[in-house]
C-alpha cells in the first residue's frame, strides 16, 4: 500500500472492515443493528439505484409476540408463500410502472429489527429511484406508513448471506446479512420475462412443490378464507377496513389478502355473548376494523354516566341511583314534602322518556320541563357543597363493574373520555374524586354544573340545559375549543343507555368512523328493536364494562404494533424488538425532548458503580429507571463493596444491604438483604411491568430504613441493620435497559430557598423532584430576579391545571395556563413526581415525569433570574441546576 496516497489508501478501505470511520455492514445492507447509536459513520446515499422501504414486508404466518417466532422464521407453507408472492407482485408492479424499470427486487426473510421486512428495489436508473423516493413521501401501505430512502446496496452479492444460500445459516434469522425470501419460479417468470433475473431465487429452491428438492414441508394452516383489499395510500384517511393482525386470512381469489385476526377475535367474541345484539354484524366489524386500524391514537370515547358509565341494578338485584337521584333521596331526608315533590315528578316523565310510540320531538318539551322543575327543587332546597359531597359518599351511585378499569386503560392511552351526561355534573366529580382520589386528566365533562353563592350555597345551574334529547349541537357552542383540540381523533367508541344518547359524537370535528354501543337495562322486548336501529351494539341487562375493555384492548395491540413499526426507523436496541416479539406496550416514546430530559441516556448491563466522594447520606435516593426487555428477572443491589457475582457459594460475596429482585412472570418485586453470607426473610410487593414496559424504581435512604417507589408510588418500607455509610457500590443485572440511574436530594426544609449561581441563563435546566402530601393542593416554583418574580410555577393538584405567571414592577401579571386544562392530575397526592423546567431563548418549556406539559414566555430576560423559592404542600427530594 506504499504506493498508494492517503487519500487513494482511504478509497481503498472504504465500507470495509479495516475502514475505522465508516460502518461495513450499513455499507453493505443498507442497515446496520446499533442503529443511530453505532460507534461509526453511516453515510447515506445522494444518489443509487436502490431504494430501500423499511419494514414493509409483515409475515402473517409468524406471531411476533410468541416465543416460538424465532424458530418459524424461514418455515413456509402453500398460503403463505402465495400470500408473499401477492405482496411481491403488487410491490413490483406499482414501482416498475409508476417509476421506471425495477432492475430487482429484494425482501428480508430476517428477523433482527433492521431488516425484518426490509423490501429492496434496484431501479435501472438513478433518476427512477430518486424519484420513487420523493413520492412515497407520506404515503401509506396497507395501513402503514411507507419509509422510503435510498440505500448503498447495488451488489446484493455482497450482501447476501453465503452459508444460508447453500442451506442453512447458524446464526438464525438474527444474522446480520441478508436472508432473502424466494419467489415463486411462475412468478420470477411473469415479472422478469425474457430479462435476466436475479439467480439468488434460483439457487436454493427451499419450498416442496415450488419445483426444488429438500427444505422445510408445507405446514398445515387454518386461516379463515376472505377478502379485502391491500394497496398503496396517500394519507391515512384513504386507509380501507384493514387493520394489522398477528396472522392473515387467504383468499382463494390470490390478491385480495386482509389482515383480519384481531377483529375476527373481537367479533367471535361478540357473536358468543349471550347480551350482545347488533342488526348489521358485518357492519360492526367494518367499524371495528377501522378503530383497530386507527389505534389509540385516534380514539376517543363519549359517554354518558347514568346507568351507562354508572350501574342500573347492584349486585343484588336493586335499582342504582343516578346523578339526580342523590338529591330525590337527600331532599327526602331533608324534608319528605321536597323528597315526595322529586318522586312526583319521576313517576309522571319517566314512563314519557322511555315510551316506544311518542317520537323524540314530543318527549323533548316533557323533559326539559322535568328537569327544569327538578332543578328549580334543588336550589329551594338550598344544597350546599359539603351537603352534598356526603350525600355522594352515602349515595347508591355504583360504576359499572370493570368501569374503573376502562376509565384507567384510556388515561394510560391519554385518549380522551368525554363523560356527556345530562345529570349534574357536580356529582359526578364529587363520584369520581371520592372514588379515584382525582378527576382523570384525560376526562372532559360536559353536563348541567351547579353553581354556588358566597356562602357555598346553590344558586344557579348553567345554561344550556342539557336533557335525555338535546344531546346535540344546541348545548356544545362552548365545547367547540376543546373539539378542535382533539380533532386529530377521528374515531368515536360511544356509550349509551337511551336513545337520547346517540347524537353525543355531535361535536367531533372530524369524524371518521363512530361504533355505537348501547345498554339496553330494562323492557328489552318494547325497546329492543328501537336501539338495534340506532345502536350499531345492544347489550342486554350487561352490569360490566366488559365488551368496551375488549375492544379497547384489541386496539391497544394494535397500537403496540404501530409503536414498534415507527420504532423501526431507527433502532433502539433490543427493547423494541422484544416489543414487537410479546406485544408489550412502550409508554413513552423517544422523542425530542429525550435529549433535554436525558431519556436518550444509555448504560451498560450489568452495571456496577462505585459512589464516589462522601458517604450516602440519609434523606437521598436512588433512581433507576428504563424498559423490561426480557420476561425474566432483573436486579438492583446495594452493596458493601464490587464482589456482586460468585461462580460457586465458596467465593466470598461483598454484603448486601438492600437486594431488589424483580420478576417479571409473577408480577413481583422482592426485597431481601444479606449480610456475612446469610439472606434474610423475603417480602415482596407487586408491580405491572409487562416486556417492553418502561419502569421506575426508587430507593430513598434513612437512619432506620429504606424507602421503595415503584412508579411513583411507596410501596413498602425495609428496615436496615447495617449502617447505610456501609454502601459503597449499585449493582444491576438482568433482563432490562438503563437509561437512568442517579443519586439525587437529601432533607429539604420547605419553604425552600436557594441562590442560583451565574444566573438561570438559556440551556440551564432545574430539575425537581418531590412527594405530593396526602391532602396536597398546590406547589409554587418561583425564579426570583432581583425583587421580581421572572416565572412562577404553579401547579394546582386541586384544580388539576398548571399556571404561570410573573411578578414585574412589584405587580402581578395575568394567569397563564401551562398546557391543557388537566396536566396538573399529572401531580398526584401520595406519589413522587419528576418536574424539569428548561430555559430557551424565549420561553421556559415544562416537564412532568418526562411529559411535555406545556411553555411560558419570557416575560423578562431569564439572565436576571439568580434566586429560587419552593413551597406549597411537599416533601421535597430533590433539587438541582444543570
Amino acid at each position: 500500500m506504499a504506493h498508494l496516497s492517503g487519500a487513494e489508501y482511504l478509497a481503498s478501505i472504504y465500507g470495509t472492515e479495516k475502514d475505522k470511520v465508516n460502518c461495513s455492514f450499513y455499507f453493505k445492507i443498507g442497515a446496520c443493528r446499533h442503529g443511530d447509536k453505532c460507534s461509526r459513520t453511516h453515510i447515506m446515499p445522494t444518489f443509487s439505484q436502490t431504494v430501500l422501504l423499511k419494514n414493509l414486508y409483515h409475515n402473517p404466518v409468524i406471531d411476533m409476540r410468541q416465543a416460538d417466532a424465532f424458530s418459524k422464521v424461514g418455515q413456509n407453507n402453500k398460503e403463505e408463500q402465495e400470500y408473499f408472492d401477492d405482496f411481491f407482485e403488487e410491490i413490483f408492479v406499482e414501482l416498475n410502472e409508476k417509476y421506471g424499470e425495477v432492475e430487482e427486487m429484494n425482501v428480508c426473510d430476517n428477523i433482527g429489527e433492521h431488516m425484518i421486512g426490509n423490501v429492496y428495489v434496484k431501479f435501472a436508473r438513478e433518476d427512477d429511484a430518486e424519484r420513487c423516493v420523493k413520492a412515497l413521501e407520506n404515503r401509506w401501505f396497507n395501513g402503514e406508513p411507507i419509509y422510503a430512502e435510498l440505500s448503498p446496496v447495488t451488489d446484493f452479492r455482497e450482501a447476501c448471506c453465503r452459508q444460508y444460500e447453500l442451506g442453512g445459516c447458524g446464526k438464525g434469522a438474527f444474522c446480520n446479512f441478508m436472508h432473502l425470501k424466494p419467489i415463486s419460479r411462475e412468478l420470477r417468470k411473469k415479472l422478469y420475462g425474457d430479462r435476466r433475473s436475479p439467480d439468488r431465487y434460483g439457487r436454493r429452491d427451499r419450498y416442496g412443490g415450488r419445483g426444488g428438492g429438500g427444505g422445510f414441508p408445507p405446514q398445515t394452516c387454518s386461516l379463515t378464507k376472505t377478502t379485502a383489499i391491500r394497496r398503496f395510500h396517500h394519507t391515512p384517511a384513504d386507509i380501507p377496513n384493514v387493520p394489522f393482525g398477528l396472522q392473515v386470512t387467504f383468499s382463494s381469489a390470490s390478491h385480495f389478502v386482509e389482515f383480519a385476526t384481531t377483529t375476527t377475535v373481537t367479533m367471535e367474541s361478540l357473536l358468543k355473548n349471550p347480551r350482545v345484539r347488533m342488526r348489521d354484524a358485518k357492519a360492526v366489524e367494518r367499524k371495528l376494523a377501522q378503530i383497530i386500524d386507527g389505534g389509540m391514537k385516534q380514539l376517543m370515547v363519549i359517554s354518558d354516566f347514568d346507568y351507562t358509565l354508572s350501574r342500573f341494578i347492584d349486585a343484588n338485584g336493586e335499582r342504582c341511583w343516578t346523578t339526580h337521584g342523590v338529591f330525590d333521596n337527600a331532599a327526602m331526608e331533608m324534608d319528605p314534602t321536597l323528597g315526595q315533590k322529586f318522586v312526583a315528578l319521576k313517576e309522571k316523565y319517566l314512563p314519557i322518556e322511555f315510551c316506544p310510540t311518542m317520537t323524540i320531538a314530543e318527549k323533548t318539551p316533557h323533559m326539559e320541563k322535568w328537569w327544569r322543575t327538578s332543578h328549580g327543587h334543588i336550589i329551594d332546597a338550598r344544597f350546599t357543597k359539603k351537603v352534598i359531597e356526603k350525600a355522594v359518599a352515602q349515595s347508591k351511585v355504583e360504576i359499572r363493574d370493570r368501569g374503573f378499569e376502562m376509565i384507567a386503560k384510556l388515561e394510560e392511552h391519554a385518549v380522551p373520555l368525554i363523560i356527556f351526561s345530562a345529570g349534574i355534573g357536580n356529582v359526578i366529580e364529587v363520584f369520581l374524586k371520592q372514588r379515584m382520589e382525582t378527576i382523570p386528566f384525560n376526562v372532559h365533562l360536559i353536563s348541567n354544573m351547579m353553581s354556588f353563592d358566597e356562602e357555598g350555597v346553590c344558586s344557579t345551574f348553567s345554561e344550556p340545559l342539557i336533557h335525555t334529547f338535546c344531546k346535540n349541537s344546541s348545548v356544545i357552542n362552548g365545547e367547540r375549543a376543546f373539539f378542535h383540540q382533539i380533532s386529530d381523533r377521528t374515531n368515536v367508541i360511544l356509550l349509551g343507555d337511551s336513545l337520547g344518547d346517540l347524537h353525543m359524537d355531535v361535536g367531533v370535528e372530524r369524524e371518521g368512523v363512530v361504533l355505537k354501543i348501547g345498554f339496553l337495562n330494562f323492557d328489552h322486548d318494547r325497546l329492543l328493536d328501537k336501539y338495534l336501529n340506532g345502536y350499531d351494539i345492544v347489550l342486554m341487562s350487561d352490569s360490566s364494562m366488559d365488551i368496551p375493555i375488549s375492544i379497547l384492548e384489541t386496539v391497544e395491540q394494535r397500537s403496540v404494533i404501530l409503536s414498534s413499526a415507527n420504532d423501526s426507523r431507527g433502532s433502539i436496541g433490543m427493547s423494541s424488538l422484544l416489543r414487537k416479539l410479546f406485544g408489550a406496550p412502550h409508554k413513552k416514546a423517544q422523542t425530542k425532548k429525550d435529549s433535554i430530559t436525558g431519556r436518550n441516556n444509555s448504560f451498560p448491563v450489568p452495571y456496577l458503580s462505585r459512589l464516589e466522594g462522601n458517604q450516602l447520606q440519609p434523606g437521598q435516593s436512588l433512581i433507576v429507571r428504563g424498559i423490561v426487555v426480557g420476561r425474566g428477572e432483573f436486579l438492583i443491589n446495594l452493596t458493601g463493596g464490587p464482589n456482586v457475582e460468585v461462580e460457586s457459594d465458596a467465593e466470598p460475596v461483598d454484603n448486601r444491604l438492600l437486594s431488589i429482585r424483580v420478576n417479571i412472570a409473577q408480577k413481583k418485586l422482592f426485597l431481601n438483604a444479606c449480610i456475612d453470607g446469610e439472606w434474610g426473610r423475603e417480602g415482596s410487593v407487586k408491580h405491572k411491568w409487562n416486556t417492553g414496559d418502561e419502569f421506575d424504581v426508587r430507593v430513598r435512604c434513612h437512619d432506620a430504613f429504606f424507602e421503595i417507589f415503584v412508579e411513583h408510588k411507596l410501596v413498602a418500607k425495609f428496615a436496615h441493620y447495617v449502617p447505610i455509610s456501609n454502601i459503597s457500590h449499585i449493582f444491576i443485572n438482568g433482563d432490562c435497559e438503563l437509561f437512568t440511574v442517579s443519586w439525587e436530594g437529601k432533607y429539604y426544609t420547605v419553604p425552600y430557598a436557594a441562590d442560583i449561581p451565574g444566573n438561570f441563563y438559556p440551556s440551564r435546566k432545574l430539575y425537581v423532584s418531590a412527594l405530593a402530601k396526602k391532602n396536597a393542593k398546590h406547589m409554587i416554583i418561583d425564579f426570583h430576579a432581583g425583587s421580581d418574580v421572572a416565572f412562577r410555577f404553579n401547579p394546582r393538584v386541586t384544580d388539576k391545571k398548571i399556571v404561570g405567571n410573573a411578578k414585574l414592577a412589584g405587580s402581578w401579571g395575568k394567569d397563564e395556563l401551562i398546557g391543557e386544562k388537566g396536566s396538573g392530575a399529572l401531580i398526584k397526592r401520595r406519589k413522587t413526581v419528576d418536574m424539569l423546567i428548561y430555559c430557551e431563548e424565549n420561553r421556559f418549556v415544562v416537564y412532568v415525569d418526562d411529559v411535555l406539559i406545556g411553555e411560558f414566555a419570557h416575560r423578562t430576560p431569564p439572565r436576571s433570574i439568580d434566586r429560587l423559592t419552593i413551597e406549597g404542600d411537599i416533601e421535597l427530594q430533590g433539587v438541582h441546576l444543570k
